[in-house]
This record gives C-alpha cells, sequence and structure tokens, in this order.
C-alpha cells in the first residue's frame, strides 16, 4: 500500500483538559503471557476481544495475535523483527517490521496477506492504529530525523503536528475521526492529545511529571473513553482511564509500573505490567 499525494495537516487551535478527580478503578486482571518470552505486551483489543502485541526474546520481537483459542505469531515475511499494534473491528491489523534493527516499515495485514505502508521520503514508517472504516494512522521519521503524525486516507497521507511541538506521534482513530496521540515538548517533557474538529487538546494527568510517551500505545474507543499512562513525582509510571467521571488511576496489584493501551467499545482495557524482576506481561482488564 503506497500513495504518492502528500497533504499537510496544520491546525493552529490547541486546547487542555484538566479534570482534577482521580479514582481506582475496580480492577479484575488476567495476565497475558507468550510461552517462553522475556516480556509480552498487548496494544489493542477490537469489539471481539480479538488483541496484538509483541513477544521479545532476548533482542528479538515478533507481534501477536490473541485469541480465545491461543495465541498467534504474526512476522513479515523475511523480517527481523515485527511489532503488531492495531487490529480493527474487521481483523485487520497493522504495525511494523524491519529487515535490520534500524528501518522500520510499516505493514497493514489485511485477510491473511501483508500490504507494505511507507511514508513517501521517509526514512522510518511505523503504523500505530487502524480504524474500523480503514483509516491508518502513525508516525514517521523525516530525513531530519525528526517524528511528524500521519493519517493515511484512501491512499493518501497526510501528516499531524501538534502546533509548538517537538515531534508528534499519532496512535488511534475512531469512526467519528477523532484522533488520539502523544507529542514531545522541546524540554522533552510528554504529552497526549486529542485532535477532534480540527481543534488540538492537550490531555495531562493532572499532577503528574508526564502523560503517555514516544513508542508507547495509548488508547480510544468510539464513546470517548481514553487510556494511556502517566509518571507520578517519585518516578513510578502508572496506567489511567479517561471519562465523563475523569481520571482512574490504572495499577496492576504489586507492579513496578503500569501501562494501559488500548480500550474496545465494550470498555475491555489490555497493557502491561512490569514486575519486580523487570519482566513485562500482558494484561487484559474487563470491567
Amino acid at each position: 500500500m503506497k500513495a504518492n499525494r502528500i497533504v499537510v495537516l496544520a491546525i493552529a487551535v490547541l486546547a487542555l483538559i484538566a479534570v482534577t478527580s482521580s479514582r481506582a478503578l475496580p480492577q479484575t486482571f488476567t495476565t497475558i503471557d507468550y510461552p517462553g518470552a522475556t516480556h509480552t505486551r498487548l496494544f489493542s483489543i477490537n469489539p471481539e476481544g480479538t488483541m496484538v502485541g509483541i513477544y521479545v526474546i532476548g533482542t528479538m520481537f515478533h507481534g501477536i495475535l490473541v485469541t480465545p483459542d491461543g495465541i498467534n505469531t504474526i512476522d513479515f515475511p523475511g523480517s527481523a523483527v515485527t511489532a503488531a499494534l492495531s487490529i480493527n473491528p474487521a481483523g485487520d491489523a497493522v504495525g511494523w517490521y524491519a529487515y535490520t534493527l534500524t528501518m522500520n516499515r510499516g505493514f497493514l495485514l489485511q485477510r491473511g496477506a501483508f500490504h507494505e505502508i511507507d511514508f513517501p521520503g521517509a526514512k522510518t514508517t511505523m503504523p500505530f492504529g487502524i480504524g474500523a472504516t480503514g483509516d491508518i494512522v502513525g508516525a514517521y521519521q523525516d530525513p531530519g530525523n525528526h517524528f511528524h503524525g500521519f493519517l493515511l486516507r484512501h491512499g493518501d497521507f497526510m501528516t499531524i503536528d501538534v502546533p509548538g511541538a517537538a515531534e508528534t506521534q499519532v496512535n488511534c482513530i475512531t469512526p467519528q475521526g477523532n484522533i488520539l496521540g502523544n507529542y514531545r515538548t522541546s524540554d522533552g517533557v510528554f504529552h497526549m492529545f486529542l485532535l477532534s474538529e480540527d481543534v488540538f487538546t492537550t490531555i495531562d494527568v493532572p499532577g503528574a511529571v508526564s502523560t503517555g510517551g514516544f513508542t508507547i500505545g495509548v488508547g480510544i474507543n468510539p464513546n470517548g473513553e481514553i487510556v494511556g499512562q502517566y509518571r507520578d513525582t517519585t518516578g513510578v509510571t502508572h496506567g489511567f482511564l479517561l471519562n465523563a467521571d475523569g481520571y482512574t488511576t490504572i495499577d496492576y496489584p504489586g507492579a513496578a509500573t503500569t501501562v494501559a493501551t488500548g480500550i474496545n467499545p465494550r470498555g475491555d482495557i489490555v497493557g502491561r505490567y512490569r514486575d519486580s524482576a523487570g519482566k513485562d506481561h500482558a494484561f487484559l482488564l474487563v470491567r
């Protein structure tokens, strides 16, 4: 899948979400580990409960597809590494792969066939999300090594940059066209953002040192519920849910860190947690 036209989306409106409430979420977690893996991480869950992510063994990693029948590996043919990052209601999945560890290229896996996704002129292309209508979002690295978000719709790429940001990454798109992502400011601090009806809205958990992060999955469902991560003033990373009730912290019991990366229309949440030995485990949280 390659397109020749590039449309630049430059919106100069920036708003701020400032909800000060924080609650604990009733939490029933299910841990999901790929057998023998050093780390297992999930990034996305669709309405049917199918999930995608990666498992890591040593320095190499592979994509995974998780269903009630088990865990299947997703590997782009001939690649050294593959990351599966998003799956939509039709079962189409996107992610990135690399023949070496320094040159990432995007892919769409649709009805069992792989299709390449390359932003024209980019050094690397990393699709992070695919919507119900087939829109694909992600990030690309320009020749100057700066990252920009993108939207791929009907074969056309559109660049998405948060006004004033040093770098931008787009992670998700809803059926309504709302876009969720992360950006970094010149001071090195990470923030999340929502782009809706041509307005950028910054998402910062109150009191957090940073919210979101690059190459870190975040999620939004059609109901507007958002999940992500934040780092507190002691350096601990927590997951969070943001909905009409405000911010709710998500912590896996006893974990050193927790990250929430995806949420489906039912409100089921996927993510990962790190244990005291430094091993990452994927989780499913059914609310």
